[in-house]
């Protein structure tokens, strides 16, 4: 069910109320300084003041401005971060409409469970390959490569799957205590393999960190591996990614530069990197700025967490930054 967050000073009429209450959501007016507090889908906003306000501070949320029809009104309510627009006055055919636009298309545990299945068959099915051609180099390169690839599909099946289940709050969040050291050793163990074959070197920054933290270790182990694996799409054998972390003031703190591919980035405008229908927007016109649900799936995963994530671009590499809130166990 959506969570709608309505901005205190936008007319509303009986009729909109009704069209909210039948519509399979819930929605909450207060102050837009309040929004960024709780996790909405989508917040709907009356200024451009507003609309920049929820675009600097919440990235991840559809925005949604009430303005006039007219041209001047509509460009600075897109130019301050509204991702759709509405006509003033709110009418409830438009803007019910708008919400069923930002629902998932599908249900996500039944499709999850009816693609997960094959995809778990073909990973079981080229683990054993990979033992039984072991002696054919050939062979072995080729069902290396395959069951890479199986993974990294897997993956970014996961990825998709799990993006409805935050964008719709119905993630199960399962914070444990476990060690950052072990946890950063885990990906070195899965992706020093990956990034050798494609002849990339993968350099870990280690910095001492406490013994052991609380999160959600495995979505916080998928949000780096997505990342890393957005980074590893546009590289060569001739680039470097690189992996720094830290624990400071109670934030876990990462970053990922690659000195691949560069991407011009907009501090104003890199949250749509994070927009999944911006991706698909570009995807149409031919560009690759993303590896299918990484960016998109790895900001609303953070966002979940109550973190958040920024792009940086300079002239010989890019580099995304996770900051997250941690409770340090001792």
């Amino acid at each position: 069910m959506q969570q709608i967050a309505i901005a205190t000073g936008i007319p509303i009429s009986n009729n909109v109320l009704t069209a909210l209450d039948e519509h399979p959501c819930t929605y909450t007016i207060l102050p837009v300084e309040q929004i960024p507090q709780s996790r909405f889908q989508a917040a709907i906003v009356i200024s451009p003041d507003d609309c920049q306000y929820l675009h600097q501070s919440s990235p991840y949320i559809a925005i949604l401005g009430v303005c006039d029809p007219t041209s001047t009104a509509r460009k600075a309510m897109l130019s301050a971060g509204a991702s759709h627009l509405l006509s003033a006055p709110l009418e409830p055919v438009e803007l019910i409409h708008t919400l069923q636009y930002l629902e998932p298309p599908f249900d996500v545990d039944i499709i999850g469970h009816d693609l997960k299945s094959p995809s778990g068959i073909i990973v079981s099915g080229l683990s054993v390959m990979q033992e039984l051609v072991a002696s054919d180099p050939i062979l072995k390169q080729l069902t290396d490569d395959a069951l890479t690839a199986a993974h990294r599909q897997s993956d970014l099946l996961d990825a998709m799957l799990d993006y409805y289940r935050l964008y719709n709050g119905n993630y199960n969040f399962l914070p444990v205590a476990f060690s950052p050291a072990e946890f950063f050793e885990t990906l070195n163990t899965i992706h020093t393999p990956i990034m050798e074959r494609k002849g990339c070197a993968f350099n870990i920054i280690e910095t001492p960190v406490p013994e052991t933290i609380l999160s959600d270790q495995r979505l916080l182990m998928r949000i780096v591996s997505a990342l890393l694996d957005n980074s590893l799409k546009f590289c060569t054998s001739e680039d470097t990614i690189t992996l720094a972390y830290q624990v400071t003031d109670n934030h876990f703190q990462v970053t990922i530069s690659d000195t691949g591919r560069q991407l011009s980035i907009d501090p104003s405008t890199q949250q749509n990197l994070f927009s999944l229908r911006h991706q698909f927007e570009l995807r149409m016109q031919g560009e690759r700025t993303s590896v299918a649900f990484n960016l998109p799936f790895a900001a609303i995963a953070i966002q979940y967490l109550g973190g958040r994530l920024t792009l940086q671009a300079r002239h010989d590499n890019s580099s995304v930054m996770i900051d997250l809130p941690l409770k340090i166990v001792i």
